[in-house]
């Protein structure tokens, strides 16, 4: 069983969890949240047996192998490079961090420390992706691309 703490008390990381525990093989171990109150909740709801409010803590905690962050995209570099050097695994919603040299600094660390970073996106592990690249020689040369921003909301099935 591999013990888990997340970082963010918001939807998406009650889906990473509810979506961790139906694998059978991950136990939430603890919460942060710089409420300790929203802390709480959020471990109340899943059975987490350790609450932080204190990212230094957590990072030195033996009770967590690997930690999900899914804080605002401004904190993940900092958090991140916190976990990797306190050989905790990293699991880093997207975007991961600002920039390559960031990114790089962050996979050193992770290295360094023997264990591993990742960023929460799935897109080249989808059937659909690995069918284009199979069929994308077959596009022959190409001139231009057109690459829209589009972003899905929670709230667009509410209408």
């Amino acid at each position: 069983m591999v013990n888990f703490g997340t970082v963010g008390t918001g939807w998406i990381t009650s889906s990473f969890i509810e979506a961790a525990q139906l694998s059978g093989e991950f136990q939430l171990a603890g919460v942060y949240s710089r409420s300790e109150e929203n802390a709480a909740m959020l471990a109340d709801t899943y059975n987490a047996s350790e609450t932080f409010s204190d990212l230094e803590v957590m990072a030195k905690s033996d009770k967590i192998d690997v930690v999900y962050i899914a804080s605002p995209n401004s904190f993940h570099y900092e958090q991140a490079i916190l976990f990797l050097k306190n050989k905790k695994h990293v699991i880093c919603e997207k975007p991961i961090f600002s920039n390559t040299r960031e990114l790089e600094e962050a996979f050193k660390a992770a290295e360094e420390n023997g264990v591993c970073l990742f960023e929460a996106i799935r897109n080249i592990h989808t059937p659909n992706f690995k069918i284009l690249k199979e069929k994308l020689s077959m596009a022959g040369e190409i001139r231009s691309a057109i690459l829209p921003y589009i972003k899905y909301s929670s709230r667009y099935d509410l209408y």
